[in-house]
């Protein structure tokens, strides 16, 4: 039968055994005729063939009779689970030659089977069957070995199928001195296992040569207990010849009687002490580190070894320091590990405690210098904090010119430590300029959406503003006041209201003289139509007329760039003053202006609203012949119609349709009668400056055709009334140079009064 060997570490047990054992013999020399073959092996059994180990240990009898005509060497005989790792018997060539010779012999063992055994089927195996001369015998599988055919049933209870526990493994010292002798080493392992345990083997072994130390087979001795718990203990001599450094104590096999191995996790039975001998080492060179309180300590990564044949630097773990050691000033000491060894020590010193931060975050807005503190909170190193002067570099104006983030580096105590974070935000506003708004006497005032901000940075931008609401009362008579505005969530905008009569103030009507003729255009009680002029800046100047010269006799309103039209009507409040009305561009609304002499006006009622799409107003006193009612005509812009309005003391009414295409007409004016009927017409002085007149029928319009030419250098035509005391309506024309020129009524036509303001008329925007 061919034995068979398992891959397991039995297998490799058995060869490696093999191996030794035959090394121990040496070949015989061969005869002159030469024995070359292995030897015979005629029987091989043993007996019981079952064991029942729960009534306690057993033994099983093993013979063998092999014959060969060199001689048998000592045959092994052993047995081996066939389900776990255990091994019964084995002892090199533990057979004895019980009956023959050696040439012809039998051979017999004994094997005890422990109550630890493991159940199941048992392998026995024969080996190695091999004569003085070294012959083996093929058996096709290994050679020199045999497994028998049949198996040894073991009952029991389940098998111990683990290794041994090894619970302590130490050796001291852990460092040797080898220059003042040789040294020794004692080595004490602590080991359990239920089935007992074999012999272990110690030795130490260089990690830097070849060199070994103390190795026999199972050297150690069972210095306390028993073999299922004892104490086994070695001493190693290291001699003055051995190799410095780092030496590995390794202990194997830790094994059982059952053959079961501990799995260490590397090499099944092999144990490395994780601490390394050091041989050769004189001294560790102490470390000195200095720290501020509160600061750990950075230790080195090395130290200095010192040996017998000179020094190295070695990579060394210090202990974990605890925070406490290093919190106040004073000296401790830390221990260090260097290859497996706690050898290493550095004194500590801590010293008094360093500034470690000081930080502060400021915010400015783009375009202003941040306010940088004086003093700052500094935190040392022992965690403790404290105020201190701060001293903060120069910032140039572009760090916050525009919004971002910068960094400004500050000197405390000497060391530049500080640091400051500043945020520059988005511009601020910085001020608002006050918004000037002007509004009559019960108007709302209109104020403006937006207002002109300035900002931090210096940049300006119109801003939308919410005003605080308006009472009445506050525009309820002339005067100022202010309102109110927030501008992105800021009350920082101011609104200045003028509030004025619709004609300006007045100062109260001083000057105003009783004297009147009720004549349209008359102000000074001489029947002599005087003349209203509006500057461009609002100024109301007030000129009176003789029938030769006009002389200006001083301001009579102010605040007047909302009047965008002014004319003469008659009296419209019954006190023989004729009266004058006007639109108010604000709202496009008509008003009367009551006359109160000598050029003084006083704002009367409202008398209409939206005029806004009239381009000519003007009055046209009696439309109809015989009847006292008294009408304005308006053209309006967009399509050039003619609407007539009646007039009266209580505003302006009826709107009718009276004309079409009038659109052709620069200028439109009723300078009274002129065809003799009592009625008022109408003339119209085209763009190309031709004037024609027309007749009022019933209210209507007809045409008389044209009346007269060359009226193209004129900018402006109106009828301030009677010039020259002659009852009849007249023309005043003013021409580019602002030269005024007068025209008499001569009830067909108008004929030349000459030039009377040769200039100085240029600047008034209406004239009345």
């Amino acid at each position: 039968m061919v034995p068979k060997l398992k891959p397991t570490a039995r297998g490799a047990l058995v060869v490696a055994l093999a191996m030794a054992i035959a090394s121990l013999f040496l070949a015989a020399p061969q005869a002159l005729a030469a024995d070359i073959t292995g030897p015979m092996v005629s029987a091989f059994d043993f007996t019981p063939k079952t064991v029942d180990l729960t009534t306690g240990e057993k033994t099983v009898t093993v013979s063998v009779h092999v014959t060969d005509p060199s001689g048998v060497k000592t045959p092994t005989v052993a047995l081996f689970s066939d389900t776990t790792d255990q091994s019964l018997g084995f002892s090199p060539n533990n057979m004895i030659l019980t009956q023959g010779t050696t040439t012809d012999g039998t051979w017999s063992h004994t094997i005890k089977v422990p109550t630890t055994a493991a159940p199941g089927a048992w392998t026995m195996t024969l080996y190695p069957v091999r004569d003085l001369l070294g012959n083996t015998t093929d058996n096709g599988t290994v050679t020199g070995f045999f497994e028998h055919t049949t198996k040894l049933t073991v009952i029991n209870a389940p098998a111990d199928v683990s290794g041994p526990v090894v619970s302590a493994f130490d050796f001291t010292p852990k460092t040797v001195d080898l220059t003042t002798g040789e040294k020794t080493v004692t080595v004490s392992v602590h080991v359990t296992d239920p089935s007992g345990v074999k012999t272990p083997t110690v030795a130490l072994f260089s990690d830097t040569t070849d060199q070994s130390l103390g190795f026999s087979p199972n050297n150690m001795i069972l210095t306390q207990g028993t073999t299922t718990d004892g104490t086994w203990s070695h001493t190693i001599k290291v001699p003055t010849t051995a190799a410095p450094g780092a030496w590995t104590m390794t202990l194997y096999p830790v094994r059982d009687l059952l053959g079961n191995t501990t799995d260490n996790g590397t090499v099944t039975g092999f144990f490395e002490h994780p601490t390394k001998e050091l041989v050769g080492l004189k001294s560790v060179t102490p470390v000195s580190v200095g720290s501020p309180a509160g600061l750990a300590p950075q230790m080195p990564a090395s130290v200095r070894l010192v040996w017998s044949t000179g020094t190295t630097s070695e990579a060394v773990t210090w202990d974990p320091i605890a925070a406490t050691s290093y919190a106040k000033p004073g000296s401790f000491i830390v221990a260090g590990t260097v290859r497996g060894q706690r050898i290493a020590q550095a004194t500590i010193t801590v010293t008094q405690p360093i500034m470690r931060s000081a930080t502060v975050s400021v915010s400015t807005p783009a375009g202003i210098a941040p306010t940088m503190p004086a003093n700052i909170s500094v935190v040392w190193s022992d965690k403790t904090t404290t105020s201190e002067t701060v001293s903060w570099s120069t910032i140039a104006a572009d760090a916050y010119a525009k919004a971002g983030t910068f960094t400004v580096s500050g000197t405390v105590r000497g060391e530049q430590i500080a640091r400051a974070t500043v945020t520059v935000a988005a511009p601020a506003l910085v001020s608002v300029v006050p918004a000037t708004v002007s509004t009559l006497v019960g108007l709302a005032p209109k104020l403006p959406a937006n207002v002109m901000v300035t900002w931090s940075d210096r940049s300006t931008s119109s801003q939308a503003v919410v005003w605080d609401p308006v009472p009445a009362m506050s525009y309820a008579q002339p005067g100022t006041f202010s309102v109110a505005g927030t501008v992105g969530g800021q009350r920082v905008a101011t609104a200045i209201v003028m509030v004025t009569a619709p004609l300006g103030e007045f100062s109260p009507f001083a000057g105003a003289r009783p004297e009147a003729t009720g004549r349209v255009g008359e102000a000074t009680g001489d029947a002599i139509a005087d003349v209203w002029g509006i500057t461009g800046t609002g100024t109301l100047d007030f000129f009176k007329k003789t029938p030769t010269d006009i002389s200006k006799v001083g301001i009579r309103g102010t605040n007047l760039t909302h009047i965008s039209y002014l004319g003469a009507i008659t009296d419209q409040n019954d006190d023989n003053r004729a009266d004058l009305f006007y639109r108010d561009s604000r709202d496009q609304s008509l008003h009367f202006a009551y006359n109160l002499g000598n050029g003084y006006l006083k704002d009367g009622i409202k008398v209409g609203q939206n005029w806004g799409g009239m381009d000519q107003i003007f009055y046209a006193g009696q439309m109809v012949s015989g009847s006292p009612q008294q009408y304005v005509l308006a053209r309006r812009g967009s399509d050039g119609s003619l609407w007539r309005y009646s007039l009266s003391s209580k505003g302006l009414s009826n709107g009718t349709q009276v004309g079409r295409n009038w659109n052709g007409m620069r200028i439109m004016i009723a300078p009274g009668n002129m065809y003799g009927d009592a009625a008022w017409d109408v003339v119209g002085i085209r763009k190309d400056g031709l004037m024609y007149g027309y007749r009022t029928v019933d209210g209507g319009l007809v045409s008389v055709g044209q009346i007269g030419h060359g009226w193209q250098s004129m900018t402006n035509a109106f009828v301030p009334g009677d010039l020259n005391g002659d009852k009849r309506l007249d023309l005043i024309g003013q021409r580019n140079d602002g030269s005024m020129w007068a025209y008499r009524n001569t009830a067909t036509g108008f004929s030349s009064m000459g030039q009377f303001a040769p200039s100085g008329f240029s600047g008034y925007r209406i004239l009345a």
